[in-house]
């Protein structure tokens, strides 16, 4: 309907702008930032944890939409 219309002509208004390619290299520097400080979770005892985190992180840049 009209609502569909509206929303393909703000998404292409935000791509032309670069507003998706700008909140991607956020994205990036923000996970980049999380993973490096995961690092300070050394050795076997918090492994499981660190591994799960810092899938949860890589799966937020590569997840289908």
């Amino acid at each position: 309907g009209e609502r569909v219309g509206y929303i393909a002509d703000v998404t292409e208004i935000i791509e032309r702008a670069g507003g998706f390619a700008g909140a991607r290299e956020k994205a990036v520097a923000a996970v980049d930032k999380a993973l490096a400080a995961l690092q300070i979770f050394q050795g076997n005892t918090n492994r499981y944890e660190r591994d799960v985190l810092q899938g949860l992180a890589r799966y937020v840049l590569t997840r289908e939409k």
